[in-house]
């Protein structure tokens, strides 16, 4: 019961006594208007108009408390199934548990004290009454009289659709007809539409500034892709000139380190002749036109690989160095040479030289001893041209698929 009175007069007075509160002040404030607006206009009123504004009002009386109807049912459901037993009191008939000010909880006024115990009273002699049914102009349609006494929430209904035609506060007609001809005249669905045009055009300027903010985030964040994608490509191209000038000072540096080594072991074997650096540079300058053509025929980039070397010294000096001496000359070129990778041209012209000048060269070029190297030459005569012809054919795929690239 404790929790029947808090929820029973909380969605009363949340509910039915502000909606009431508000009609009548609508109310008394129209009835005054109307009667300004008679005092003022002294024409007659016409009575086909007064009539059919008259039915209009009606109507809307009948669907205001058809809704006030569903609302006390709806109050009355959720107040006894939160509310099921009492304590403290044992009673033959379900009524004997409320009393007045159960239903009464505020003072409106809603349900009298009278009316509440007359229809009590019938209730527990049980001859209560059927209560009188809706007419379609003023009040709304009430419940049938519960078949047993024990139905407590249809009885509960049944009071509050007795009370309910007493909280009709728009009995002046005059009131009625002054609120009809206003919607009529300005027309509610403008009103509705008219409305919400202050939200819709505040929530257009919100999604526009939502839109600017998002195509400013959307440009700041393809500048900074763009300079993060500027400074990645100039790394990627500093890097690759910087592998090109080293590859190119390795070159170089390769080359004088196999020209110094020749010239030091020229000077070792030739003690008592007059060598000096500018006779070994005209020598290496003035060679023979086909180991140029030869070394061009076959380079790649301007150097030799092991390939390469092989089938340029093999056609350059065919009589003099086989397939096994090559390779013992490209040997000798890799492991005295600080940094490996291709030969450059003045390389190739060296060895050339020293080939030509015999095995005693040669050997110092392969970095084995004489005895050793002359051996290779002999195994030379029976598969030196198969040898070229494979590795022509390994260089030229090789040329093509550069050249593809």
């Amino acid at each position: 019961i404790a929790a029947a009175k808090r929820i029973l007069s909380w969605e009363l007075k949340q509910s039915m006594q502000m909606e009431v509160n508000a009609v009548s002040r609508s109310v008394s404030e129209l009835s005054e208007a109307v009667v300004r607006l008679e005092a003022v206009s002294s024409a007659p009123a016409n009575p086909a108009t007064s009539s059919a504004v008259s039915r209009l009002g009606e109507e809307l009386q009948k669907r205001v408390w058809q809704k006030l109807e569903s609302k006390i049912h709806e109050i009355v459901d959720g107040a006894l199934s939160r509310a099921s037993t009492r304590a403290g009191k044992t009673a033959s008939h379900p009524l004997e548990a409320y009393g007045f000010e159960d239903f009464d909880l505020n003072g409106d006024g809603i349900v009298t004290r009278d009316i509440f115990e007359e229809a009590r009273k019938k209730i527990m002699a049980g001859h209560l009454e059927e209560p009188r049914k809706a007419t379609a102009t003023c009040e709304p349609p009430t419940l049938s009289r519960p078949s047993e006494p024990k139905a407590t929430k249809s009885l509960l209904r049944y009071l509050y659709s007795r009370a309910a035609p007493r909280l009709k506060t728009l009995e002046n007609h005059a009131a009625t007809r002054f609120v009809v001809g206003r919607l009529l005249s300005r027309g509610l669905q403008r009103a509705l539409m008219l409305g919400p045009a202050p939200d819709a055009l505040a929530e257009a300027k919100r999604d526009i500034a939502a839109i600017r903010a998002s195509r400013l985030r959307i440009e700041d964040a393809t500048r900074k892709a763009e300079e993060l994608v500027h400074a990645a490509s100039t790394r990627v191209q500093a890097a690759a000139r910087g592998r090109l000038v080293r590859r190119e000072k390795d070159l170089v540096k390769k080359s004088t380190i196999t020209l110094q080594r020749a010239l030091r072991r020229l000077k070792l074997r030739r003690q008592g002749k007059k060598v000096d650096f500018s006779a070994v540079v005209a020598a290496a300058t003035e060679q023979r036109k086909e180991w140029a053509m030869e070394f061009e025929r076959v380079a790649l980039d301007g150097t030799l690989e092991e390939h390469a070397f092989i089938e340029a010294l093999l056609r350059s000096s065919p009589t003099k160095v086989s397939q096994v001496q090559a390779e013992k000359l490209w040997a000798g070129f890799l492991e005295h040479s600080e940094v490996p990778g291709p030969m450059a041209i003045s390389t190739f012209w060296a060895i050339c030289e020293a080939v030509e000048q015999g095995d005693e060269l040669a050997a110092d070029f392969a970095d084995i001893p004489v005895e050793e190297y002359a051996s290779y030459g002999c195994q030379a005569t029976p598969q030196s041209e198969e040898q070229m012809r494979a590795a022509q054919r390994i260089q030229a795929a090789q040329r093509g698929r550069q050249a593809r690239r």
